[in-house]
């Protein structure tokens, strides 16, 4: 069984706690506290033992030791500000050279949608991510994407 490190970030409060517990648990927490310093979550199948990092915007430059093979940005498209910053990260994790996910969390909101689908989708291609996805952590809407693109490219390497 091979491990997959897997790091996943985006500014406060667009959900990537929940979308992990989403994904490991098949659970979404009302109550979910921002999180502190950097967690950490496993999830095994019968090909990876999928190790989830789950690093808040503040302490990406800590993460330089950790060899990861995949980045996960995570925004909001209720909050134009948590979209903006996704080029920041981006630019901070490409010099690892390892493929990317940009998620575009709580479609379950889209009423209050701010950030289009194109739009988000046009930067992902201006930045060279192959997969632009939409998720809801409450709903659990994209989370199967997820864990389909995970194991198509990964189990190509």
């Amino acid at each position: 069984m091979k491990n997959l490190n897997i790091l996943i970030t985006g500014y406060r409060c667009v959900g990537t706690s929940s979308l992990i517990d989403r994904i490991i648990y098949n659970n979404f927490r009302i109550e979910v506290l921002n999180t502190v310093g950097i967690d950490f979550k496993n999830k095994k199948d019968e090909n990876f033992n999928y190790r989830f990092w789950i690093v808040p915007d503040k302490y990406n430059i800590f993460t330089e030791k950790y060899k990861c093979d995949y980045y996960i940005l995570v925004f909001d498209i209720t909050n134009r500000y948590s979209f903006e910053k996704i080029e920041e990260y981006y630019k901070y994790f490409i010099k690892r050279n390892k493929p990317f996910i940009l998620i575009g969390n709580m479609i379950d909101k889209i009423d209050e949608r701010i950030v289009k689908y194109d739009e988000a989708y046009e930067l992902s291609k201006k930045l060279g991510i192959k997969y632009y996805i939409e998720t809801s952590a409450l709903s659990g809407e994209g989370i199967n994407d997820i864990f389909n693109i995970l194991k198509m490219d990964l189990s190509r390497n």
